[in-house]
């Protein structure tokens, strides 16, 4: 028995490619993942779009290294200090730079 899907899903899966351009997988494939995880992220420019999930991927990653330290204690005790000086100060950085250029980019809908 064979599973049949869409083109478009197996494009979205990296199982398949169109033919004309095979590059155009990787796009398909980078849109569709940032549709679900950052859905208005799709107004915004490549490098703009890529710099946000960069942004957002770091903040992933902090988290995920701060509880696996506070819950597992991976690291041990040697860790607690730059998880807590350093990686903390990191996510007040890169939120600030989410919010302000947001503020930037956003011309619609302001307050007078």
């Amino acid at each position: 028995m064979r599973l049949r899907l869409p083109v478009q899903s197996l494009v979205a899966l990296g199982l398949g490619q169109l033919k004309r351009r095979p590059w155009r997988a990787d796009r398909v494939f980078m849109r569709v993942a940032s549709r679900g995880w950052l859905p208005r992220s799709l107004v915004l420019g490549r490098v703009e779009r890529r710099a946000l999930v960069g942004c957002f991927g770091l903040l992933v990653v902090i988290l995920v290294v701060t509880g696996g330290n506070a819950v597992l204690g991976l690291g041990g005790q040697s860790a607690e200090k730059p998880i807590r000086d350093w990686l903390s100060s990191a996510v007040y950085i890169l939120v600030a730079v989410i919010v302000a250029l947001r503020a930037v980019r956003v011309t619609k809908n302001r307050v007078p």
